[in-house]
């Protein structure tokens, strides 16, 4: 089988050097072989801005406006295979997006954050399943936290009104087992027994690295609501995917990292796109919501009993640890490759932002802050 045609979409925002590194992982000897890569500006300073160009320039792309209009065949000499796109200001995430997937016309279309990075040969062998899979609408690989493959990111978990009544009930019936439970299922992508399952079906993912059949796309509305300007543009997309009979899988034996970073200050920002969300569900969604609020809160672990400031302390107070949490109630964890039980080393202190976190030990839940 042939390697498809597949176009990249990054938005950067204020993330120049995070996209000069997604760019040398993903591109051959200075190329990206398979179609175009489209990267969208939104930074809102003259600086960051004048940044990025100079990575474009110095990768050998083309510097368009909003308004930039692909004519080349990719692979032609006359055709950059790289381009910045420039609205002039942050027009959000999705917008961000959409701006580039208007100027696409790859039959598949990856978007990946600027703090995400997927190999070319990794991205081909996602793109070969795809197309070798024509029930599915999105796919994505298996994403790790970090570059040795120490940690694995958890697969989204769905987000509407019904799901977050499930999740709430069994969480607060027993915190710890659901938060168990979660990281067994994570562990389980990570096992070696991945290799018999090449593609599982799962309700939503990411949008961080994700790719996309624009057929699908578009025969169910198009790519992103623009009225979510960051966070649960995912949701809505893979809500909508699947309303229209699509299904949505991840790819078990592919592998991308997304150095994710816990960042308690986008908070507000997350539970406004939350609650614009949660508006578009159906009447008797947000009957429920309106009546019983308190039925998707998640049940908590814990209270936070340490704060750590090295890699040290933290292998002291813990012991060896399994599983990682930003949220109380454990919902997501990331999880050691395999199920492994290690100590806390200093490039797993490093990952973590400061903030608190609840870590999975041999004695159970615990709960620290990281100074």
């Amino acid at each position: 089988m042939t390697a498809p045609w597949v176009d990249v979409i990054v938005v950067n925002y204020r993330s120049a050097k995070l996209v000069r590194s997604a760019l040398g992982r993903l591109r051959v000897q200075g190329r990206w072989p398979y179609g175009r890569i489209w990267v969208v500006d939104n930074s809102d300073d003259a600086g960051h801005a004048q940044e990025l160009q100079t990575v474009i320039r110095d990768a050998g792309g083309a510097l368009g406006g909003s308004a930039w209009t692909a004519a080349q065949a990719p692979g032609s000499d006359l055709s950059p295979d790289l381009v910045q796109l420039t609205p002039g200001f942050n027009a959000g995430f999705g917008a961000g997006c959409n701006a580039a997937w208007a100027q696409s016309q790859a039959p598949f279309v990856l978007l990946l954050n600027p703090d995400a990075q997927i190999e070319c040969q990794q991205l081909e062998h996602l793109a070969k399943l795809l197309m070798s899979h024509p029930q599915m609408a999105a796919i994505s690989p298996r994403i790790w936290w970090d570059r040795v493959g120490g940690w694995l990111l958890p697969p989204a978990t769905p987000q509407h009104p019904w799901a977050q009544f499930q999740r709430g009930w069994a969480s607060r019936r027993d915190a710890v087992a659901w938060a168990s439970a979660q990281a067994r299922r994570t562990t389980q992508l990570s096992a070696s027994h991945a290799a018999d399952a090449p593609l599982w079906d799962v309700p939503m993912l990411s949008g961080a690295v994700l790719l996309l059949r624009r057929d699908a796309v578009v025969a169910s509305g198009g790519l992103f609501d623009e009225s979510f300007f960051m966070y649960f543009e995912d949701a809505e997309l893979c809500d909508r995917l699947r309303g229209f009979g699509w299904r949505l899988g991840i790819a078990a034996q592919v592998d991308a990292v997304h150095s994710w970073r816990h960042e308690p200050h986008k908070a507000p920002l997350m539970a406004s796109a939350k609650g614009q969300y949660r508006s578009r569900q159906g009447r008797l969604s947000q009957w429920l919501m309106r009546a019983w609020p308190a039925l998707t809160d998640m049940g908590e672990l814990g209270p936070v009993a340490h704060r750590l400031n090295s890699s040290a302390q933290a292998a002291d107070a813990l012991g060896p640890v399994c599983a990682l949490s930003p949220v109380p109630g454990g919902d997501p964890a990331w999880v050691r490759s395999g199920g492994a039980w290690a100590c806390l080393n200093q490039q797993d202190w490093d990952l973590l932002a400061p903030g608190h976190y609840w870590a999975w030990t041999q004695r159970g839940w615990a709960g620290f802050t990281r100074h």
